[in-house]
Parts: C-alpha cells; structure tokens; sequence
C-alpha cells in the first residue's frame, strides 16, 4: 500500500547536558582526594591498553586513579599559586598535558614509583600507529605461518599460496617501513605475524606530598591536547571556583532549540533537504 502522506504530530524528546554538573563534581572529587590521601603522582601513559591497565588498577586498588579531564582536574588543584588547592599544587597543574594520568595514593614514594616505572609490555599496534622498524618479506616460504592464515593474508594485500600445505610468497613483500604510519589493514596483518610493535608504558613524572612537589620526568615533546573526550559537548569555557563564574560558563555552549513539547507537522520540515532517488528506492525495498 502507498504511504499516507497526511501531517502527522511527532514528539520530540529532549534531555539535559551533564557536561557542567559532572565537571563540578570532578573538582569535588579530586579536592576531596587531596584531603583523604598523603600524596599524589602524576604519570605519562603511551599506547594505553585498558587491559593491561587494569593490572595497575588492581595493584592500587586503595589508590584513586584519574585518566582525562586534564583541565578540569587542574582546576581543582589550581593553576596558579594563588588559586591551589595545597601548597604546590599549581605545579602538579602545569604536568597535566596530554596523555597523562594522576594517582593519589596512602603508599611509600619507593614502592609506587617503582612500580609505575616498571610498567613495560609489548603489544600489537593499531592503525595509525607509527612504525618503529621495517617489516620485509622474500620470495618463498614463511616460517612459522599456519597454513589457515594463508587466505587472510592474502585478503590483505600479501602474494600468498598453499605449495604442499606450506605458506609461499610469490613476490617480496614490504608490510611497513620505519615511520611510516600504519593503516587498518597493515595494522592486522602485523598482528596475524605475531609482530607486537607497540609498547604499552607508564613514566612517573612527578610527586607531590605535604612535604612539597619533586619533579621526576619531562616530557621530550608534550602534546598539548584537550583530553576531554569523554564528553562530546565539552567546549574550552573557563570554570571558576565560585557558584556565580560557574553559572556565566553556560551549559558547555547548549544551541537553542525549539521548544520539545511543541508539535511537529510534515510541513514545518518542508526546508529539508529531499531524499535522492537511490535513498526513496532503498526505502520501498525496506518498507
């Protein structure tokens, strides 16, 4: 049967941003850890594997762990030496970039950062993944390559064939080069290889207790990047400590919209753009 073509009302649903209320109770969060701990270690992480992260969750398992909302948490503890939190705290704000985490931790200074600084696994790598030496193939057979692979590989753009239930190359074949960037598919084809290049590691970069802050690592060539990618409608807004500036930041930059419970009619649409005859032919199959 054809469509009915007669205005019909839809009801839009709409919800709240959390964005501002969940940033206010990370800053009641991480103050509220400043009391309850004794210290504090801020630490880089390179290509983070949560499941090998979770090990170093387990091992602090009375600690509290901060990953992201570098700002937010910097915040907290205070940017400058008038606004910290604690004494020194404003320098602990100025190690918060980019792929860095923060533990407050009851442990000894020893213990914990011998343990983050032994925190070194090899994994494989994924797309976009810079390479860190060549991976280079001749002509013939492959060591150490099950024969079911040999259809994967070759899906993935190596000369392979089955000679006697060996796997062959039929030309030489390069997977990577060092520094070259690695995508989806030579990313699979390094992990079908059993090559890991990727080095999942933890760097203490400094200390703080009540007895002051200690610098342990500087970062060669920090990122500066927002990690606040938890949250999809955060904007670079200033936060404030007092309730007022809180309120003049706005709901994370919300669009004005329409009102919800208003009702919407087919002809109240009518600017949008039309649907291509491909897209209105996929509908009738779909239908």
């Amino acid at each position: 049967m054809p469509k009915s073509k007669r205005n019909k009302v839809v009801s839009l649903s709409r919800t709240e941003k959390k964005g501002l209320e969940r940033k206010k109770n990370l800053v009641q969060q991480v103050r509220d850890c400043v009391e309850k701990y004794t210290s504090l270690v801020v630490f880089s992480f390179e290509n983070m594997r949560s499941k090998k992260f979770k090990d170093v969750r387990i091992r602090f398992r009375a600690s509290r762990i901060f990953l992201g909302k570098n700002k937010v948490i910097a915040l907290a503890l205070g940017r400058t030496p008038e606004e910290e939190h604690r004494p020194s705290l404003s320098q602990v704000s100025q190690k918060l970039v980019g792929s860095v985490g923060l533990m407050f931790t009851n442990d000894s200074k020893e213990d914990t950062l011998s343990y983050l600084s032994s925190v070194c696994e090899f994994d494989y790598a994924q797309a976009g993944f810079v390479a860190t030496h060549d991976v280079h193939y001749p002509v013939g057979p492959m060591e150490n390559i099950a024969h079911p692979l040999e259809p994967r590989l070759r899906a993935l753009g190596m000369p392979t064939l089955l000679k006697d239930g060996v796997v062959h190359l039929a030309g030489e074949h390069w997977v990577c080069k060092a520094g070259q960037r690695l995508t989806a598919e030579q990313a699979k084809l390094l992990h079908l290889l059993g090559i890991a290049m990727a080095e999942f590691k933890l760097t203490p970069l400094c200390w703080w207790s009540q007895g002051g802050f200690e610098n342990l690592h500087d970062l060669d060539n920090p990122t500066a990047q927002d990690d606040d990618q938890d949250d999809d409608e955060d904007r670079d807004e200033e936060l404030q400590d007092h309730p007022g500036a809180l309120a003049d930041a706005g709901d994370d930059g919300d669009v004005e919209v329409a009102d919800a419970d208003a009702p919407v009619t087919l002809a109240s649409v009518a600017a949008a753009p039309r649907p291509t005859r491909q897209q209105k032919q996929k509908r009738r199959v779909a239908s």
